[in-house]
């Protein structure tokens, strides 16, 4: 959505970065990789996706699950689509 969001800002001749911040989520590949760079959050899909299926195994074991709520640590990936170029 944000790709498509400074699509429309750049064709109605503003300039993403400097007239209007754009943010994204999820920093997929072509963040990195769009005019200006995306800034966008990062989550740490591997390690969420290993937590899960560790608790599923666990329920379907009949297991009594450590926690039912887990909390990790997303980042902001710093570019230019913000209007501060990155450090």
């Amino acid at each position: 959505m944000a790709l498509g969001a400074m699509s429309a800002i750049q064709e109605r001749g503003l300039e993403v970065g400097k007239d209007i911040a754009v943010t994204g989520f999820d920093d997929i590949p072509m963040a990195e990789h769009s005019h200006p760079p995306l800034t966008t959050v990062h989550q740490p899909i591997y390690q969420i996706g290993k937590m899960v299926c560790g608790m599923l195994i666990q329920i379907l074991r009949g297991e009594d699950l450590l926690s039912r709520h887990v909390m990790l640590e997303p980042r902001l990936i710093v570019r230019h689509s913000c209007g501060v170029a990155p450090r």
